[in-house]
């Protein structure tokens, strides 16, 4: 019921309380907001349990959309002593699991859509409440969760942060399977350095990492496919990523992920993993092959992601081909994708692909430029 350039003088309903919150504690207020200090002061106790409300009455998108010339700068000294109760209230246990479960419980919804910033804005207040709480197992879930969101965002620091916390807290539980993804999503953050920094030594540990976590999931007795089909992708991608990598043991890795993933019928890592050993036959020069996981991939995909990666291989494809227009215009396309996604590792890649392609379409000989590319680019 509040518009947007006003908010109500007296104690608002919980959706409109949860907006009052949000900008006072960015230390802003509305004009008419700000006419009134004991109106404030009246919610300031509220203020310090910001984190529960805003999970369960509006999304980070909702409070983007507010109209910001409607607010102005506010002085937090009106907030007087009556906040030590709200001090209490935000460390409560039932607040914080309710937090916790409310960003479990949205966070399916929100993957499936892609929607990571969402995801790191909900999981970055969980985890806070998890740590204050004293619930590991709940802290080291959702470190494991934001280090994929960081990843996909292509924030790599914070992403081995939480892989690095997820690792730690994991270790002391009697449960090896946190800990096996903890080695993993560690692994998968050192190939994605490696990408950028071209060191061999990253790449190195990418698969010493990877190797560890398959063999604590052999070590443990996991009992897991989809688990060790992930161990398994991880390993194949820190062989496969590495200009100086083995392509066969990566080939072979992917296809062991291939069969646990077939068991466990996860037709999204199915496709995931058959993107990868597409672009193992690539450089193998196994053009054929390449072509034939692209087509069966293609009407299998439903998320804009994994479309994106696909318009990746195939404009690889169509340059080792010959095919300079074919290659731009899935470029293009895919290009388009990892701006709507905003993956900005993914962004990059192909801005530097569609960079490279102009130079080898001018010397008019893509066969002759081909070796050198795939060699720079193609992993």
């Amino acid at each position: 019921r509040i518009a947007k350039d006003s908010f109500a003088p007296s104690l608002p309903e919980p959706r409109g309380f949860c907006i009052t919150v949000v900008w006072l504690s960015e230390n802003k207020c509305t004009k008419r907001w700000a006419k009134g200090n004991s109106s404030m002061r009246h919610c300031s106790h509220y203020l310090l349990s910001i984190q529960v409300f805003c999970l369960t009455c509006l999304s980070h998108s909702s409070i983007a959309a507010l109209d910001s010339s409607h607010v102005k700068k506010l002085s937090m000294t009106t907030v007087t002593a009556s906040a030590i109760s709200g001090h209490q209230f935000i460390h409560s246990i039932d607040d914080s699991i309710h937090m916790i479960e409310t960003y479990f419980k949205n966070f399916e919804s929100l993957a499936r859509s892609e929607q990571w910033k969402e995801i790191l804005f909900q999981g970055t207040m969980a985890l806070e409440a998890a740590r204050k709480s004293d619930r590991p197992q709940d802290e080291a879930k959702i470190c494991a969760q934001l280090t994929s969101t960081a990843f996909y965002l292509g924030d790599y620091d914070q992403a081995l942060v939480y892989a690095n916390r997820c690792h730690e807290l994991s270790e002391k539980f009697e449960d090896p399977a946190l800990s096996v993804r903890a080695l993993y999503l560690e692994s998968a953050v050192h190939r994605a350095f490696a990408g950028k920094n071209g060191q061999q030594m990253s790449y190195i540990r990418a698969v010493q990492i990877a190797e560890e976590a398959l063999l604590t999931y052999q070590r443990k007795g996991v009992d897991d496919n989809n688990l060790q089909g992930k161990v398994y992708f991880n390993l194949g991608a820190a062989h496969a990523d590495n200009p100086e990598g083995d392509l066969a043991k990566a080939g072979i890795a992917y296809a062991k992920a291939l069969q646990c993933y077939t068991a466990t019928d996860a037709t999204d890592d199915l496709i995931r993993t058959s993107i990868r050993l597409g672009k193992v036959y690539l450089l193998q020069k196994r053009y054929d092959l390449t072509e034939k996981m692209i087509n069966e991939v293609r009407p299998q995909i439903t998320t804009e992601r994994l479309a994106m990666h696909v318009d990746y291989l195939e404009a690889q494809l169509k340059i080792a081909m010959n095919d300079t227009e074919g290659a731009i215009k899935i470029a293009k396309t895919g290009l388009t994708r990892a701006q709507a996604l905003g993956a900005k590792e993914d962004e990059s890649r192909f801005i530097s692909l569609l960079q490279t392609i102009t130079p080898v379409a001018c010397h008019g000989g893509p066969a002759d430029h081909f070796s050198t590319f795939a060699e720079a680019e193609l992993r």
